[in-house]
């Protein structure tokens, strides 16, 4: 089953299946763990079925090709929560793009929205760069928002050599090399930490 437009959950629902048949629309989909590409459809824009194995340590969880997931590590209370890092998957299309949003409100506010006590931000992935729009913005939070600290980007066709991040403030950028990613040329996956 999809949970929203990024996600697809397959769990085994027979008991004692050791495998199990899973339905794939058309598009590239990664597996959510290893940000391996799964096997695609011969012919083009056709969705297709593939037999995963069904080990019991884990539900099969895939992310569709052009979504970004903001993930957080949870805490013991959603209050804890809060104050934890952010980390993103990229999951890039076949053309290289990927998208996806953050709400983010104060954690208690009953009517957020309509009180405009909220944060939104729409994260744009395109050939080459990830960039963040805040969409709409609050000034008066009682605390911080948490950091992004990781960005793991799946769908890399080709090793990265060189990662740098930019900070913008009104008019200024400033561009800082980072030296905390790697690349998996096995699964095509580009890791980038470390960026509190």
């Amino acid at each position: 089953f999809l949970w929203g437009q990024a996600l697809m959950i397959s769990p085994v629902l027979e008991k004692g299946a050791r495998s199990r048949d899973v339905y794939f629309t058309a598009g590239v989909w990664y597996d959510f763990y290893s940000g391996a590409a799964m096997p695609r459809a011969e012919e083009e824009g056709v969705g297709h079925t593939v037999t995963l194995p069904a080990p019991l340590s884990r539900i099969h969880l895939h992310i569709r090709g052009g979504s970004i997931v903001p993930l957080q590590v949870p805490g013991m209370t959603t209050a804890f929560s809060r104050y934890n890092r952010f980390e993103l998957i990229v999951a890039l299309s076949p053309e290289g793009t990927a998208s996806g949003r953050l709400f983010w409100d104060d954690g208690v506010s009953h009517n957020a929205m309509a009180s405009g006590k909220y944060f939104q931000f729409q994260y744009i992935a395109k050939p080459g760069s990830i960039e963040l729009d805040v969409q709409h913005k609050v000034h008066h939070l009682k605390e911080p928002l948490p950091l992004l600290d990781e960005v793991k980007v799946f769908g890399v066709s080709t090793a990265v050599q060189y990662v740098s991040l930019r900070r913008q403030a009104g008019l200024f950028s400033t561009f800082k090399p980072s030296k905390t990613f790697s690349y998996s040329n096995h699964s095509k996956v580009l890791y980038i930490k470390g960026l509190k």
